[in-house]
């Protein structure tokens, strides 16, 4: 029930308010096209970013996921994307865990702390920017650093 509800309420929000059925053929599939764009490739292409940015800096892993998840949250786009964000997200953990339990359980917690709206960078703290890959990240950043002005 909750993923028929999901899925027409990401419909809708795609569609408009056009029913399927008047639409001429170009337009169903732009409808889809987009559908699933927003719904499916958007988020796993976040995740997958992470996942690659992740792979050469492992201390950014819990961050990262984590922060991708909570920023899906924020943006309440509609269940659909929380799933497809969070189910990927899991995925990726586990490939970054090398069959490590104890890594891939860090990784998972880290997913749902941002996943239920947990602050991240409280959470899975970073020192410096090398865990910004995203222009977003660089705005949620507090710049401590003061300008220097040579009298």
């Amino acid at each position: 029930k909750l993923v028929t509800s999901s899925l027409t309420q990401a419909y809708q929000k795609q569609a408009k308010g056009n029913s399927f059925s008047k639409l001429g053929y170009e337009e169903r599939k732009a409808l889809i096209s987009r559908l699933l764009d927003t719904e499916l490739v958007s988020p796993v292409q976040t995740v997958w970013s992470v996942y690659i940015h992740a792979s050469t800096k492992p201390e950014c892993s819990e961050h990262m996921l984590s922060m991708v998840n909570l920023r899906e949250v924020l943006a309440k786009q509609g269940q659909t994307r929380l799933a497809v964000m969070k189910g990927s997200s899991l995925a990726a953990g586990w490939a970054l865990s090398h069959s490590s339990k104890d890594v891939y359980w860090r990784l998972y917690k880290a997913v749902w702390a941002g996943s239920k709206g947990d602050d991240c960078m409280v959470a899975f703290p970073v020192k410096g920017n090398s865990c910004q890959i995203f222009d977003w990240q660089k705005n949620s950043f507090m710049n401590t650093q003061y300008d220097h002005v040579e009298l």
